[in-house]
């Protein structure tokens, strides 16, 4: 599933930090649609990966296809070594704006998803498709205009309008208010389930003061703020926040950002490296691949632990004989004697019986240590 316009948010709030003030140092393609920009931030070099649905920082190392597109060749010439400003949601729209000094990248993840390079004056440079509309086309030369908004801005939502909306609607309530407002249906639905509104009920028999309230519920969930991030994965999408409309647990995750390097970055590697892939038993994602590494470093371990601590109670338990027979061979150094001659003289006292000397496996002189086999 497609980050949603309020996820979208929330994913360019984990962003901002990181993509703001970077400097793009490579474009590459690794595949139609799929465009990597490798930036200089703060915190060293990161994969920025665009797609038709999504822009996210990858830790996956995705090769580059040999050749460009015109747009990733038009990405390479005007963006070298050019400093990120700032990087923007359009209204709450699924339209990010990448602001660089003289010019903008804008990824609309509308329809079936594009991306349009900008001058400072809004013409366009290049776009990864040509598309035309009944208000508006992308095309090189093109003065830019952005998609017109789906509905009203969800923070600045008026319950005088709303109320005009659905006394006017023939739909049912959540439809009126997913048609009028630019809510996902998930935030829709969030809606009326914490408000107790009925979504089924006619639009137009909605009473005033619950008009307000759908007003307000909706303001309060798109003041995006960090206090309110608490990513959580579900089975088939991330969101910012648990739903409390969904059956399903929610599992907590790192970022946002990490859901989608996962789901859609890990699927484009094996892809790409399909040929190594043949030759491998096992295919798992680097997230599997670590977990598995963790509990095999964590049973190796273990395992350590139990065999170092059996060992240290055995010494324990023949200390007094270890000692001993530590004291006997350094006498025999002392005297003169060879590890054949150390050897042969213990071996004769463990035939008569002595339990210390039956222990005794072998003496390095050289290295200055024994080896004994202990009960």
């Amino acid at each position: 599933m497609n980050p949603d316009n309020l996820a979208l948010a929330y994913h360019l709030l984990e962003l901002k930090p990181l993509l703001e003030n970077a400097f793009v140092n490579k474009v590459s393609e690794i595949q139609t649609g799929l465009v990597k920009i490798k930036l200089h931030t703060k915190q060293g070099s990161k994969d920025l990966i665009l797609t038709p649905e999504a822009l996210f920082i990858t830790n996956f190392s995705l090769p580059a296809r040999h050749g460009k597109s015109n747009f990733a060749n038009a990405l390479k010439k005007e963006l070298y070594n050019k400093k990120i400003k700032t990087i923007e949601q359009h209204g709450f729209d699924r339209v990010v704006e990448i602001k660089l000094i003289e010019h903008s990248l804008v990824l609309e993840f509308v329809g079936e998803g594009n991306m349009v390079l900008i001058d400072a004056k809004g013409k366009i440079l290049s776009c990864l498709k040509n598309e035309k509309w009944a208000d508006r086309e992308t095309k090189k030369g093109l003065q830019y205009v952005f998609p017109k908004p789906r509905g009203a801005n969800p923070v600045e939502l008026d319950a005088r309008e709303l109320k005009k909306v659905f006394s006017e609607s023939k739909k049912d309530s959540i439809r009126a208010l997913i048609s009028a407002v630019g809510i996902s249906p998930l935030v829709a639905e969030e809606i009326f389930f914490e408000l107790k509104i009925e979504k089924g009920a006619p639009a137009s028999g909605i009473a005033e003061n619950d008009l307000e309230r759908i007003c307000a519920n909706a303001k309060e969930l798109y003041s995006v703020s960090a206090e309110k991030l608490a990513p959580v994965a579900y089975r088939e999408f991330a969101y910012p926040f648990a739903l409390k409309h969904l059956q399903e647990k929610p599992v907590p995750i790192k970022s946002l950002d990490f859901y989608l390097d996962e789901k859609i970055a890990s699927s484009t590697g094996k892809a790409e490296t399909k040929k190594e892939e043949k030759r491998s038993e096992q295919k798992v994602s680097k997230l599997e691949f670590h977990v598995q590494q963790q509990k095999l470093a964590r049973e190796k371990f273990g395992k350590a632990v139990e065999e170092n601590t059996k060992k240290a109670e055995l010494i324990y338990a023949n200390y007094n004989g270890l000692e001993e027979l530590r004291a006997a061979i350094l006498k025999a150094m002392k005297a003169g004697y060879k590890e054949k001659d150390i050897m042969y003289t213990l071996d004769s006292a463990a035939s008569k019986g002595n339990k210390t000397a039956k222990i005794l496996k072998s003496i390095d002189l050289q290295k200055k240590k024994f080896e004994v086999e202990l009960p």
